[in-house]
């Protein structure tokens, strides 16, 4: 399965698994990449980005130790240009959360809650973040991307492959590859059970609703 993994993208973009020692070109492209554009972290009311960066690379922290993720690079410089992180939730150490990150966890539970029984108590690899350079989008990659976490699921020998769509484009590529959509909640209409503040609404078209997708693996 890795070895499909690392079959190139395209004549120019190769593909692979990442390995500790690319740690600093995946909080990179995280930051730069990733924050900048992630549509449940914009929506968030009142976050600075420096709040939504900590929280993201607490993710990274969380789950590229587990060895599940992987990326796109640019075949003639060898730079990291598309990432993948995946993780199984149940196995990841749980990391502090900055009040930003606290909502959208919380956003994440709930939407969770839709999840079958038997996920649930199956082991699941979660697609945690998907994300291309901004300079290499409309080239296909982040389908590609997304097509193969299935062979991360099957080579982890897991049930399922999940994950928390928050845009628009991620969500009609899962879509497209075949995903069930299990739960959509609209960021706007999100109401915290306890304060009852909307803790998104700061959300922008078209990036209106977060979906929970989910692929059951033979």
């Amino acid at each position: 399965m890795v070895k499909e993994i690392n079959e190139p993208i395209s004549s120019s973009i190769g593909c692979r698994m990442l390995v500790a020692s690319d740690q600093d070109q995946v909080e990179k492209l995280m930051v730069d990449s990733y924050t900048t554009r992630e549509a449940m972290g914009q929506a968030v009311s009142n976050a600075s980005l420096e709040d939504l960066k900590d929280h993201h690379l607490n993710v990274v922290k969380k789950y590229f130790p587990q060895g599940l993720s992987f990326g796109a690079y640019d075949i003639k410089t060898g730079e990291l240009i598309g990432l993948v992180l995946m993780g199984i939730p149940c196995e990841a150490k749980k990391q502090k959360l900055n009040d930003a990150g606290k909502k959208m966890a919380k956003f994440i539970a709930d939407l969770n809650l839709a999840l079958p029984d038997d996920a649930k108590t199956s082991r699941c690899a979660l697609i945690e973040a998907v994300t291309v350079r901004e300079d290499y989008c409309n080239m296909g990659i982040m389908t590609a991307l997304w097509d193969r976490c299935k062979l991360i699921g099957k080579a982890f020998n897991c049930s399922y492959v999940t994950s928390e769509c928050t845009s628009m484009y991620s969500q009609k590529i899962a879509k497209k590859l075949g995903y069930t959509i299990l739960n959509t909640i609209k960021f706007s209409e999100y109401t915290d059970e306890t304060t009852k503040e909307k803790w998104f609404s700061s959300a922008k078209p078209p990036h209106l609703t977060a979906q929970l997708v989910c692929l059951k693996l033979a």
